[in-house]
């Protein structure tokens, strides 16, 4: 991997970290010009239709939620990745929704759920086998356990993955389970709610 997109990945990874706070989120934001002008430009814009306009990231972060900035901006660090391949950050999107749904049946958080689903591609966007792209990464345990295919995290994602491929006999979690929580997170990606 190239320097910067080395940067981008370890980015990626301090976003998802479940324990970042407001300040360590605002400074993580900050160290990507490209990014923290995005995020500026988005909150101005019609689309949020703030009665006046955000000058600082702290206010902006506030604004938006944690949560919400913590999806939007590694959604757009992922399809900075591979600008010519959106389908890869749209499927990793509902892969990370669905896994977020079903979280509770496989005994997760839902916050980890959703990193293993959204990082669980990160070998397509880069080119580069996922357990080179994690070697280093400051990641949960479980949430790089799970993108190797291990834990409970990993036993999700293998059955997010097997009704992907419609293969449904291999998925341990119910077939209507699965079958919900697919229509819910495409749902979700449709109406903009997950994908900025």
């Amino acid at each position: 991997l190239s320097s910067a997109t080395l940067a981008r990945v370890q980015l990626v990874a301090a976003l998802r970290d479940s324990e970042v706070e407001l300040s360590q989120l605002e400074q993580l934001v900050l160290q990507d010009v490209t990014l923290s002008y995005r995020l500026l430009t988005f909150i101005n814009s019609a689309h949020v239709a703030l009665p006046r306009r955000v000058e600082s990231m702290r206010e902006a972060i506030v604004l938006l939620g944690l949560h919400k900035v913590r999806n939007w901006a590694t959604l757009l660090l992922l399809t900075d990745m591979d600008p010519g391949r959106p389908d890869l950050v749209e499927s990793s999107v509902t892969r990370a929704r669905m896994c977020e749904l079903l979280a509770t049946e496989a005994s997760l958080r839902p916050d980890t759920a959703f990193t293993v689903g959204l990082l669980s591609r990160l070998d397509a966007l880069l080119g580069v086998p996922l357990a080179q792209v994690l070697d280093g990464l400051p990641l949960a345990a479980e949430v790089s356990a799970g993108l190797l295919g291990t834990g409970a995290s990993g036993t999700l994602l293998d059955d997010v993955s097997a009704y992907e491929r419609g293969a449904f006999e291999l998925a341990r979690l119910p077939a209507d389970d699965l079958a919900t929580a697919y229509r819910e997170a495409a749902a979700d990606l449709r109406s903009g709610i997950m994908y900025p």
